[in-house]
C-alpha cells in the first residue's frame, strides 16, 4: 500500500470513527445534562436542608422572644411593681412594697428556667435602683458589685438603659464584662404594657450567650460559617459562629449583606476570595433578619465526592468507548478497504481500458475517414456503416476535398521549409493547432485526414448545399481559405497552399476529389496559395496517369471493386480523351500502362 492510500485509509478511518463518537458525545452531552440536574436538585436540596433548620432556629428565638413578652405583661400588670417605679424617694413606703415585689417575681422561677437568659431585673430611673426577685440595689453597686463590670462604661451602660432606641435590642455587654462570655441585654420598657403613664421603668433580661447559641445549634456552621443577625435597621443584633468568629469585619459583612437584598432566602457570594452560601429569613415577630453564612465549599463536600466518581465514571466510559469504536471501526473498516483496493484496482484497469479504446477509437476514425478519402470503399453498406460512424449527413449535400499544405517559415532566414527541423513536441502543438483553426474556418462539421504528419499536410472533406454551383463553393470555400491564411500568416510561422477538388455527391467517388486537390495543390504559388482543380491549364500535350492512378487502380481490381473500376476508367477518360488533345502515340502509351 503506498502512502497516498494508507493516508486516505487513516482519513477514511477518522471519519468513520467521528461518526460513531458522535453518538458517544451525545451521550456523553446526556449525561452531563442529567449530571447537572442531580447536581442542581442536591444543591437545592441543601439550600432547603439549611433554610428549613434556620426557619426552626428562628421560630423558636420568636417564641422565646413572645415568652419575655409574656412575662413583661405580667410584670407591668403587677401594682407594687407600677408604685415603686412611680417612688421619686426611698423613703418608708418604698422597701415594704421592693419586698412584696420580690416576692411577686420570684414565682415567675419556673418560666426563667425556660427562657434563654441568665437573670433579669427591673431598672428604677426615679430613684435609681435595680429590683430583682433576689436583691434590691443601687444601681452603681449593682454595676460594680453584682456584675463586676467595667467602671468606665459605667456611663454608656446607664445612658443605654435610659435610651428608648435601646429597647427591643440586643445591648453587648462583652466590653464591660471582665469574663470571656458576657450576656446581651434586652430591654423591655414597662410603659409599653401598661396604661399607666409616665412611666419609664425598664424590664431588663439578660440573654445568656450559652443557652442563645443552644437555640440555633442545629444550624450546619462548618467550622467557618457563621450567623449574623440585623434588626429592622439593619444594624448588628447578635452573630453567633461555630469555632472560631468571622474573619470578616463588620463593615465587609454589611456590604455582603446589601449585595445580596435582591436575592431572597439563598445567594452565592465571593467574601475575600472564598465563596459563601447566605440563607436569610426574616422574623415575623420583630422584623429581624437571619443571615447563615456556609463556605460553599464544605456544604458541598458530600458532592465533591460524587463529582470525583461521576468523573472517573465518565471518562472511563469514554477512553472504553472510544477503544472500543477504534476496534469494531477497524475491523469493520477491513472489508471496506479490500473491497476499496479492488475497486481502485478495477478503475484503474477501466481508466486504461478507456484510454485504450479512445486511442483505438481515434485510429479507427482516422481510418475510417483516410478509406472515405481515399476510396477503399469496397460496397454500400460499408458506406452507410462508416457514414454513420463519421456522423456524415449526405441529404441535399455535395462534397469537395480541400488539400491544404502548411510550410514551416524560419524566422531567421524567412524562408519556406519541411517542419522535420521542428522537434516532435513542436510539431504535435503546431499540427492540434492547425486541425482547430480549420475547424473554425471551414465548419466544425468538417473531417480531417493527416495525409503527412511531419509534413504538416492535411485533406479536408467539405460538404456544401447541392443547391449551391461549383463556381460559387470555390469562391465560398477561396473566402474562407485567404481569411484562414491571414490569420495564420498573422500568428504562426506557417504559410499556407490550398488545392480544391471537384465536388461529388456520391462519397464512393469522392477518392477523385482527393486525387484532384493533390494535384490542384501543387500548382498553388505564393501568388495564388488556392488553386482549384476546375480551374487549371490542361492543355498539355502529355496523358494523365500518375503513380497514384495506376496503385488505386491496382487496388480496385486486386478487390475486385467493379463500380469503383468502371469510375476509375471513366476518370481516366475524362482527363486524357476529354480535358486534354492526345497524339495516338500518347494514347497508345496510356493505354500501355493502363494495361
Amino acid at each position: 500500500m503506498n502512502r497516498t492510500n494508507l493516508l486516505n485509509d487513516r482519513k477514511f478511518l477518522i471519519k468513520y470513527i467521528t461518526s460513531y463518537s458522535v453518538l458517544v458525545i451525545i451521550i456523553l452531552i446526556m449525561g452531563l445534562y442529567m449530571y447537572k440536574l442531580g447536581i442542581d436538585d442536591a444543591k437545592s436540596n441543601l439550600f432547603q436542608q439549611s433554610y428549613i433548620i434556620l426557619s426552626q432556629s428562628v421560630s423558636n428565638m420568636d417564641n422565646a422572644f413572645r415568652s419575655m413578652e409574656t412575662l413583661s405583661i405580667q410584670i407591668a400588670d403587677n401594682s407594687n411593681i407600677i408604685k415603686l417605679e412611680k417612688m421619686t424617694s426611698t423613703e418608708n413606703p418604698f422597701y415594704p412594697s421592693a419586698k412584696e415585689a420580690m416576692q411577686f417575681l420570684t414565682s415567675f422561677g419556673p418560666s426563667e428556667a425556660i427562657l434563654p437568659i441568665s437573670d433579669y431585673y427591673i431598672y428604677l430611673p426615679h430613684t435609681d435602683y435595680v429590683l430583682s426577685s433576689s436583691y434590691l440595689n443601687r444601681t452603681d453597686l449593682y454595676y460594680r458589685l453584682n456584675k463586676h463590670y467595667n467602671t468606665q462604661y459605667y456611663n454608656e451602660w446607664l445612658s443605654a438603659l435610659n435610651n428608648e432606641s435601646s429597647c427591643f435590642s440586643f445591648y453587648n455587654t462583652q466590653n464591660l464584662s471582665p469574663y470571656s462570655t458576657s450576656p446581651y441585654l434586652y430591654l423591655v420598657p414597662l410603659e409599653k404594657y401598661t396604661i399607666q403613664k409616665n412611666i419609664s421603668g425598664m424590664i431588663c433580661f439578660e440573654i445568656d450567650a450559652n443557652k442563645l447559641y443552644n437555640l440555633f445549634l442545629d444550624l450546619p456552621l462548618f467550622e467557618r460559617g457563621f450567623l449574623y443577625v440585623v434588626n429592622n435597621e439593619s444594624n448588628l443584633s447578635f452573630s453567633i459562629t461555630d469555632k472560631s468568629p468571622p474573619s470578616l469585619s463588620k463593615e465587609n459583612i454589611q456590604k455582603v449583606i446589601a449585595s445580596t437584598n435582591e436575592h431572597p432566602y439563598f445567594s452565592s457570594v465571593t467574601v475575600e476570595k472564598e465563596q459563601m452560601l447566605i440563607t436569610s429569613i426574616t422574623s415575623s415577630y420583630n422584623e429581624w433578619t437571619y443571615y447563615l453564612f456556609q463556605p460553599e465549599e464544605m456544604v458541598f463536600k458530600s458532592l465533591i465526592s460524587y463529582h470525583k466518581i461521576y468523573s472517573f465514571i465518565t471518562i472511563g466510559a469514554c477512553i472504553i468507548s472510544f477503544l472500543v469504536i477504534l476496534i469494531l471501526s477497524k475491523k469493520n473498516l477491513a472489508p471496506f478497504f479490500k473491497v476499496r483496493t479492488q475497486l481502485e484496482d478495477t478503475l484503474k484497469e477501466h481508466s486504461s481500458l478507456q484510454q485504450t479504446l479512445f486511442i483505438q477509437k481515434q485510429l479507427i476514425y482516422q481510418s475510417y475517414i483516410a478509406r472515405l478519402i481515399t476510396g477503399q470503399i469496397h460496397n454500400m453498406n460499408e458506406l452507410n456503416y462508416i457514414s454513420d460512424y463519421l456522423n456524415i449527413c449526405t441529404l441535399d449535400r455535395n462534397f469537395c476535398v480541400l488539400y491544404i499544405t502548411a510550410y514551416y517559415i524560419n524566422n531567421i532566414t524567412h524562408d519556406m521549409s519541411s517542419t522535420e527541423m521542428l522537434s516532435s513536441e513542436e510539431q504535435e502543438t503546431y499540427h492540434n493547432t492547425l486541425r482547430h483553426e480549420f475547424r473554425e474556418a471551414f465548419g466544425w462539421d468538417i473531417l480531417i485526414y493527416d495525409t503527412d504528419i511531419t509534413s504538416n499536410s492535411f485533406a479536408l472533406l467539405v460538404g456544401d448545399d447541392e443547391n449551391l454551383s461549383l463556381e460559387d463553393a470555390t469562391a465560398l470555400h477561396a473566402g474562407q481559405f485567404l481569411t484562414l491564411q491571414e490569420k495564420i500568416t498573422k500568428n504562426y510561422p506557417f504559410c499556407l497552399f490550398c488545392g480544391m477538388g471537384n465536388r461529388n455527391r456520391d462519397l464512393t467517388h469522392i477518392w477523385k476529389s482527393y486525387q484532384q486537390a493533390r494535384q490542384a495543390v501543387s500548382h498553388a504559388t505564393s501568388k495564388a496559395p488556392f488553386q482549384p482543380y476546375k480551374k487549371l491549364h490542361k492543355s498539355w500535350k502529355g496523358y494523365y496517369y500518375p503513380l497514384e492512378f495506376a496503385q488505386k487502380l491496382t487496388e480496385f481490381i486486386t478487390s475486385g471493386n467493379e463500380k469503383q473500376v468502371q469510375e476509375f476508367l471513366h476518370l481516366i477518360e475524362y482527363e486524357n480523351l476529354l480535358e486534354r488533345t492526345l497524339s495516338p502515340q500518347m494514347k497508345l502509351l496510356l493505354f500501355s500502362d493502363i494495361r
